[in-house]
Order: C-alpha cells, then sequence, then structure tokens
C-alpha cells in the first residue's frame, strides 16, 4: 500500500513538472501508465524522469533539483538500484555543501560511502566528505579521505578527480597555513587541469593561487599569475573576470595606482 502511495504521489508531482519541461522529457502518461508495462518498468521510468529533472535544475534551482534527486532515491530504494540511489546521494550532497547544511551533506556521503559502491563514485565521496571536514576545521577527519580520494583517482586515470582532489588539498593546506604545500598541490591541480585541456580549470587553478599569495602580500607574483589566468577567461564570463579584477586589486592598491 504504501508503494503504491508514494509512486502515485511522486507520478502525480512529476506530471505537473513535466507538462513544463516537453519536449526535453515525454509525458508520464506515456511513460508509466503503459497497459503492457510491468510494474518495475513504470518505477524505472519515474526514477529515471525525476533524476532527468534534478539533472536540469542542478545549477539553476538548487532546492528543485534536491527535491527530484529525494525522489529518484525514494524509488531507487524500492527498486534497490543502489547505484542509482548513490549517484542522487552524492549529487544531492554536492548541493547541501553549496548551501552550507554540512550535516546534512554528511549523513548523505555516509551512505553513500557504507554502501561501496564503483570506485568512480566512491572517490567522490570520499573528496566531498573530506572538503566538508576541512570547511568545518576538521583537518584530521579531512586529510585521510583526500588522501584516499586523489590514490584512488591515480589508480583509476580519472584526470578530472585528480585536478579537482588536488585542488582540495591545496585548500586543506592553505587553511593550516602550509602554504608551500598549497602552492604544490595548486600547482598540481593546474597542471592535470592543462594536460586534460581545461582552460577554464587551468585559469581558475591561476586564481586560487593568485588568492593564496594576495593573503601572504606577495602582490608581485599574485599579479603574473592573474595575469596568466586572463589570457584563458573570455570577457564574456563575468564571474571570472570579476575574480581576476578582484584580484589585481590588491596588487594596485599596494602601488598606490588608485585609478585602476
Amino acid at each position: 500500500m504504501c508503494r503504491t502511495v508514494l509512486l502515485l504521489f511522486l507520478s502525480f508531482v512529476l506530471s505537473i513538472q513535466f507538462a513544463s519541461s516537453q519536449p526535453v522529457i515525454d509525458s508520464l502518461s506515456k511513460q508509466l501508465w503503459s497497459a503492457d508495462q510491468t510494474y518495475a518498468d513504470r518505477d524505472t521510468a519515474l526514477m529515471k524522469d525525476a533524476y532527468t529533472l534534478a539533472v536540469k535544475y542542478y545549477r539553476v534551482n538548487q532546492d528543485s533539483s534536491i527535491k527530484y534527486f529525494t525522489y529518484a532515491m525514494e524509488v531507487a530504494s524500492l527498486l534497490k538500484d543502489t547505484t542509482t540511489y548513490v549517484k542522487c546521494a552524492l549529487n544531492s550532497a554536492g548541493l547541501y555543501k553549496n548551501q552550507g547544511i554540512y550535516s546534512r551533506a554528511s549523513q548523505l556521503l555516509k551512505l553513500c560511502i557504507d554502501l561501496q559502491t564503483e570506485q568512480k563514485i566512491l572517490a567522490r565521496c570520499l573528496k566531498l566528505k573530506g572538503d566538508i571536514h576541512a570547511q568545518e576545521n576538521e583537518y584530521d577527519l579531512s586529510k585521510p579521505l583526500l588522501d584516499s580520494a586523489l590514490a584512488t583517482a591515480i589508480l583509476l586515470k580519472d584526470t578530472v578527480l585528480i585536478g579537482n582532489t588536488y585542488n582540495s588539498l591545496a585548500l586543506y593546506f592553505e587553511r593550516i597555513q602550509d602554504y608551500q604545500l598549497a602552492m604544490d598541490n595548486y600547482l598540481m591541480s593546474r597542471n592535470s587541469e592543462l594536460l586534460r585541456g581545461d582552460s577554464i580549470g587551468y585559469a581558475i587553478s591561476n586564481c586560487n593561487i593568485a588568492f593564496m599569495l594576495n593573503d601572504m602580500k606577495e602582490y608581485d607574483k599574485a599579479y603574473e599569475y592573474l595575469e596568466d589566468a586572463e589570457k584563458y577567461i573570455h570577457p564574456s564570463n563575468s564571474y571570472n573576470m570579476i575574480q581576476i579584477a578582484q584580484g589585481k586589486g590588491g596588487y594596485f592598491m599596494q602601488n598606490n595606482d588608485y585609478r585602476r
């Protein structure tokens, strides 16, 4: 009974959302309630549709994205689809982290880690949990998770995760004021992005190095990294251009060039 009520409720909510999402997603009436479908088919279609909506809203409406990831998780649990369940939990945890709701993010990540899914997903869960511990100043808990995530990423040759984890380690060392190790890891992250052909990632790594150098009052060095970053950022990318301008501000103020 509970299963039927849950699925009927989810299908009703999603059908309203799908009505405004065509032609991105087919209508629920076609996908879920065809006479020749089994309940498992319908549940699977519902889960996939909820997941698709969650991804669609990921960068534009975090609350809606979390809601649909939660729906997909509930159906994945009924279907015993561990992979989808963990993917939803990991993505939701990332959104909760962005919102500063660390306790909920940590709960979801613990589920991910306990379920021991494929190594690629597990490594991302370890990295994100390490990031959260670092932000909460729980450094003794953060470092082992980040090290484990990096080791797995290297083993899997996952270049995206390698670069991101080096960046997380750099932030970790910056927080504990070990600036040399922070610089080493920022450079490893930057080089990884460059080898991967990710010019934006390379530029952002340069910005991160520059911000740290500004904090250390090494304004000339910071300016050089910002100049390099600017070569890879299109002027229409206002967010990163603002970052670069703010970073250069310390250099110009140090040189009493207030007009710049």
